[in-house]
Parts: C-alpha cells; sequence; structure tokens
C-alpha cells in the first residue's frame, strides 16, 4: 500500500517542480518584456502556488512515513484549497472580481472543513494506540496501512480533548512491554520496584544497565511471551500472510507446528514484533475485536476507553486464564512456553474466532437439504440447511428433535415469541398453540457441533408480530435459549447461548452451589455470611469473571472489586460485579444467578 503511495507522491513531486521551473521562466520572461501580455500578479501567485503545492508533496511523504491516516489524500484536500486560491488571485488579476470571489469562498470554505473539523484532519498516526510503557498487547503501532475498525463501524469518541476513532490493531512489541516484564523479573526474584519513587526508579534503571546481554534477552523473551502464545496459534491455524510465509520459511514455520520449535523463537527473528502484515487478511477484523485491549492516555497508562464486561472478550484475558493463572505466584510475563498451555489457550483461539466472526448465521455458507421438516406448532414446513462440515449424523439429530418437538420446548418458543407482541392478548389466546400459530418457519439451521451430544439449531421465520425484520430462535435441547431479528439470529455455540442452556438446565435440575461474592484471590473469605446461592453454570461464569479481574489487577487495570447482589423475594436473582482503578470503573458486568 506505501508503495503505491510514494509513486503516487513522487508522481506528484514531479508536476510540482515542472510546475514551479515553469513559474520562474515566467517571471524572467515577464522582467525582459516591456510590454508582458499577462498581469505580473498572475505570474507570482502561480509561481508561489506551485511552490506551495511542492510542500505539500513533502508534507505527503512525511505522513507516508510516520504512518498516518491519509497520508496522501488529506494533503491533496489542502493542495485543492490551494489551486482554489491561486484561481480566485487569477481571476482578480485579470479584472473578472465575480469568479475571484467565488474561488476565494469555495477554497476558504474547504480550509476552514479541513482546520476546524478533527475528524478530517487525518493527524491521528496508525501508531495512536500503541504504548511504550508496556502494554502486552498494545493493540495499534506505528505500521503504515488502513484496515477495518473495531465493532461494527468506525465511530468517533473524545479522548484527551479531541476526537478519535476506536482502535484498529496494527503491531503489537514486546519493546512496549519490555519495562513491565522486567519489573515483574525482578519482583518474582525478591525485589519489589516503585517507579513513582524517584530513587527506586534510579535503582531500577541503574539495575538494568548492569544487566549482562543474556539477561536482557531474557527478559525481551518474556515480554514477547503472550505474542508468542498468540503467534503460534496463527501459524498453527495457516492465518499466517504470504508475505510473513516467504521471509519466514515453511521449515520453521512448519517446526513450530511440529512442536520442535516454540513460536518465541519466531518471534526473534522478527524483532519481537507482530504487525497487521504478518495476519491473512480475513483474520484483521478479529484482530480489531479481540486482541487490542483498550485505550491509552496522555500519561501511556493503559486505560479502558469503556469499561469492560465478561462478553468483552480479550486477548489478554484469556491468555492469562489459560496460561499465567496455573501459578501460586501472580505473574503475566515471566513464563516459559509450555506446550499444555499453549494447546489450551488454541482452543479457546478457536472458540472467540468463532464467536466474533462467525457466530451470526450466514446463508451463504449455509448446504441446503433436500428434506423439508414439520413441527406440530407450527402451519409451515421449513427448509433444511446445515453448515459445511457438520456430521450427516448429527443434522439428521437436530432434524428428528425439531419435528418431535416437545411441549416444554414449545412453551418456552411461545415465550419468546410472546416478547415480539406489542399488543394484549386476551387469557383464552395465551395458550402455547395459539401463540405460535402467528410463527411461520422457514428454515431450520444447523451449524458444525461443538458438543454432538446435544441437538442444537436456529429457526429462521417470520411473524406479524414482527413483518420487517423476521424472527429467530436459537434452540439447545429442550430450552430455548435466545430470540431475535431475523438478521441478528446466533450460533447456538456461542458462549452466551451455552451458559443460557447450562442455567436452564442447572434450574431444572436443581443443580445449585454456594459462592464467595469476592474471591479469596482478591481479599475475599469463605464463611457462612458470606456465601451467594447461585446456579453452578453462574459460579462458573463468575469464575471467570474473577479470573478476568485478576489479570486486571496483576496489569495495573484495576486495584478495587466490587459486587452487589439483586434480589427477587429471598433468593438472589442477578449479581453486578464491578472492577475500578482509583475513580475510572475499568470492569463491570451482572450475571443471573438462576
Amino acid at each position: 500500500m506505501n508503495v503505491f503511495r510514494y509513486i503516487i507522491l513522487v508522481c506528484g513531486a514531479a508536476l510540482d517542480i515542472g510546475l514551479i521551473l515553469f513559474g520562474i521562466v515566467g517571471l524572467f520572461t515577464f522582467l525582459d518584456d516591456p510590454y508582458p501580455s499577462v498581469p505580473i500578479a498572475m505570474v507570482v501567485s502561480w509561481t508561489i502556488g506551485a511552490v506551495v503545492l511542492f510542500g505539500l508533496t513533502i508534507w505527503g511523504f512525511y505522513r507516508t512515513a510516520k504512518g498516518k491516516r491519509w497520508p496522501v489524500m488529506y494533503p491533496s484536500f489542502w493542495k485543492g484549497v490551494t489551486v482554489m486560491l491561486v484561481l480566485s488571485a487569477t481571476f482578480f488579476s485579470l479584472e473578472i472580481p465575480e469568479a475571484g470571489w467565488i474561488m476565494l469562498v469555495l477554497g476558504a470554505g474547504l480550509g476552514a472543513l479541513l482546520y476546524f473539523f478533527p475528524k478530517f484532519s487525518g493527524d491521528l498516526q496508525a501508531g495512536n494506540y500503541a504504548q511504550s510503557g508496556g502494554s502486552p498487547q498494545a493493540g495499534a503501532g506505528s505500521q503504515a496501512g488502513e484496515g477495518p475498525q473495531s465493532g461494527a463501524g468506525s465511530q468517533a469518541k473524545q479522548h484527551a480533548g479531541k476526537a478519535v476513532e476506536l482502535p484498529a490493531f496494527r503491531a503489537d512489541k514486546a519493546e512496549w512491554a519490555w519495562e513491565d516484564a522486567a519489573l515483574e523479573y525482578f519482583r518474582l526474584r525478591g525485589t519489589l520496584y516503585d517507579l513513582d519513587d524517584s530513587g527506586q526508579k534510579k535503582e531500577f534503571q541503574d539495575r538494568i544497565s548492569a544487566m549482562q546481554d543474556s539477561e536482557t534477552d531474557k527478559i525481551y523473551d518474556y515480554a514477547g511471551m503472550p505474542i508468542s502464545y498468540f503467534l503460534g496459534w496463527l501459524i498453527d491455524r495457516d492465518l499466517v500472510s504470504d508475505e510473513f510465509r516467504s521471509l519466514l520459511g515453511p521449515e520453521l514455520l512448519q517446526a513450530v507446528k511440529d512442536g520442535t520449535q516454540p513460536p518465541v523463537e519466531v518471534l526473534r527473528n522478527m524483532d519481537y514484533v507482530l504487525a497487521r502484515d504478518d495476519i491473512d487478511p480475513k483474520v484483521h477484523r478479529f484482530m480489531d475485536l479481540y486482541y487490542d485491549d483498550g485505550d491509552i492516555n496522555s500519561d501511556d497508562k493503559r486505560v479502558a476507553h469503556s469499561a469492560f464486561k465478561h462478553s468483552t472478550h480479550k486477548y489478554f484475558f484469556d491468555y492469562y486464564k489459560a496460561v499465567c493463572s496455573r501459578f501460586d505466584v501472580p505473574r503475566y510475563y515471566c513464563v516459559d512456553f509450555n506446550r499444555d498451555s499453549f494447546h489450551e489457550l488454541s482452543q479457546i483461539l478457536d472458540q472467540r474466532y468463532l464467536e466474533l466472526i462467525g457466530c451470526g448465521i450466514n446463508d451463504n455458507e449455509l448446504r441446503k437439504d433436500k428434506r423439508r421438516l414439520r413441527a406440530r406448532y407450527f402451519d409451515t414446513e421449513a427448509e433444511l440447511l446445515y453448515e459445511s462440515g457438520t456430521p450427516s449424523g448429527y443434522v439428521q439429530m437436530c432434524a428428528d428433535a425439531y419435528e418431535n418437538m416437545g411441549d416444554k420446548l414449545g412453551r418456552a418458543l411461545a415465550g419468546e415469541l410472546q416478547e415480539f407482541c406489542t399488543e394484549d392478548l386476551p387469557d383464552e389466546d395465551v395458550v402455547t398453540e395459539k401463540i405460535l400459530s402467528h410463527f411461520h418457519p422457514h428454515r431450520v439451521a444447523v451449524m458444525k457441533p461443538v458438543s454432538a451430544e446435544i441437538p442444537a439449531y436456529v429457526i429462521l421465520g417470520e411473524s406479524e408480530w414482527e413483518e420487517e425484520h423476521g424472527v429467530a430462535f436459537t434452540v439447545i435441547g429442550d430450552y430455548a435459549v435466545y430470540s431475535s431479528y431475523y438478521a441478528d439470529a446466533e450460533s447456538p455455540w456461542s458462549e452466551d447461548r451455552m451458559f443460557e442452556y447450562r442455567l436452564q438446565r442447572d434450574a431444572e435440575q436443581g443443580n445449585f452451589c454456594q459462592v464467595a461474592p469476592v474471591p479469596a484471590q482478591l481479599g475475599g473469605y469463605d464463611t457462612e455470611n458470606n456465601l451467594i446461592r447461585m446456579a453452578a453454570a453462574a459460579a462458573q461464569r463468575k469464575e471467570a469473571i474473577d479470573d478476568m479481574i485478576e489479570a486486571m489487577f496483576i496489569l495495573k487495570m484495576a486495584d478495587k472489586y466490587d459486587y452487589k447482589v439483586v434480589y427477587d423475594g429471598k433468593e438472589p436473582n442477578y449479581l453486578y460485579i464491578s472492577a475500578t482503578k482509583g475513580n475510572v470503573r475499568t470492569f463491570a458486568d451482572s450475571i443471573r444467578l438462576k
């Protein structure tokens, strides 16, 4: 991409230089001509304009080298302003004031638009979200290149007094985390440094200066360990770019796949940098949504641009859970590569990729089965679809489950469908059969199973209660775990849908347990008066949340854990958990307990 930009800029520079030379020749010709055919103001304005255009081209080279946004387009807009102002001076010199005023107003208007509206300024560096103080996944380096923005679209938000865009992954570098890794390295060896204390900071810096190269390199390995694990997953799943394969060579990549070389060896050969260009483009959106961990303020301290939630899955949470939580002494960087931990993390990454990129229902990726299905509650047949790679036996199991739908699932679907009805139904119409008569299924979609023992599928159809968007139900076993508009249908295998299934199943089976609201590792204690009754699935989700917050404590993203219980009568119904750093809330989520 930058090569193309540089070609454009070189061509622009050649044109600008030609205009400057033409203007200089024109000036000398004018001075030698006692009866010039054009006004001197016209010749001077065009010559000055050519110099300004050349300066804007040089600015474009600088912006491209620095990885700024719109490095060529933004100077081009200002070139447009320059040309309008030159034309304005030309028309005035030719005594055509009407045209001169028009060009002057247009040029001044465009210049004001470029100057006063930050979203058009393009002055945000590609490394705006990078952090020199040590982010294990800083989310964006100073690499050039464009890519999709985080979330559903590019939205501006306020940060440090100016509007910026939500981050897109550009690069991650071990050097950004080196200081944090060194602090952890020394802490695990018995020395704790407080860098806010000037004396301890100098002692820390002196100790670093006295280190042997081998020890410095070891800390670089540790600082890059989170990147190494993720890079290993990319290599193992063939999700690296063609350029990356050519650069590293097939032998080294195959050795990583075979387990004979750790991925940190590859990272060393990349100068401890993982860049966007190293990754297959189809993974870029996943990186934007998942790998970045937040925003950076003017002091280069890690802060969240909005409070994390359990559903806001981020790589450093999952890395900590799979790789670091097994240690008695808390750590994040100072671990050696472990194949068992890598396999555990890889399974989590597979699930995250499925959830963030493939949890929706894409009709283009579903294959049609010749069968048409009918359930007793509905008056229309449904086309059977299945995701490529789904075992035929599992497709048959789901088809049988749909056609033999029981009363429990029917009641659950009726309850979900009734939420789409905006009128008050008379009591005699609040009956499963009557409610479901308002839904007309068209398709039953079966996705590749995570567990082949449970029939799980999505019912897609229409209802007069929601004519514009259609209706979709996600079903797992005998439970309706989700309802939505047709376009927002979700796979049964997302984490939230599986949680809903387990929660309903636990409540039905009476599978409850007692859990301390604040975990022991964060200062809580287990006593009879400090326990909350919740379904086992809720307890598992709380444990996952506690692991997240523990990672945030270690990474200094939080320093306080808080909770609130909401009761339904005497029974706890919801648990709200939050974490704060100072006065800023950095984590907030709720768990339904039954």
